[in-house]
């Protein structure tokens, strides 16, 4: 509640962030040697490209930057990192879909804070390819490509 409250207070200063240009649809790209990887990640980004979605490295952007690119964004995806956490920036009606591994109870709060910044949150889990011994959470994953056509639908879905 506290986090939505700070959140709510930023809103006007945010909202002079949206230029109403910007790309609609953001697939977060998130490096392939971090833990939690996604096994297929070629594949899936490929995927999400050819699916309208313009891969976006937030490493190489200054955060104001990607303050304004997820204020713009009508949906935004990636698999579960430190660059979707700008997402909750993005304000009410933004629909944010997370690709992860099975293990995602750690993600309670993020649920918690979309659903009260008025968000649409989802997420797709994949199997588990190797897990981690010392911290499930990091467990490397597959997402199963036929899933992802429903995936974006239910994203992208009138309200």
């Amino acid at each position: 509640d506290a986090f939505v409250a700070q959140i709510a207070r930023m809103e006007p200063a945010l909202e002079r962030l949206r230029t109403g240009g910007g790309l609609k649809r953001l697939y977060l790209a998130r490096g392939s040697s971090q833990h939690r990887g996604m096994v297929n990640k070629l594949e899936v980004d490929a995927w999400f490209v050819a699916n309208g979605f313009e891969m976006v490295d937030f490493g190489v952007y200054a955060y104001e930057e990607q303050l304004r690119m997820v204020r713009d964004a009508d949906v935004i995806v990636g698999p579960n990192g430190a660059a979707l956490v700008n997402s909750l920036f993005a304000g009410s009606g933004t629909s944010i879909g997370i690709l992860d591994n099975s293990f995602i109870e750690d993600n309670e709060w993020y649920a918690a804070v979309s659903e009260g910044l008025g968000q649409r949150l989802t997420f797709l889990v994949g199997d588990v390819v190797n897990a981690d011994p010392m911290y499930e959470f990091n467990a490397n994953y597959r997402i199963d490509i036929d899933a992802l056509p429903a995936f974006l639908a239910h994203l992208v879905a009138e309200r």
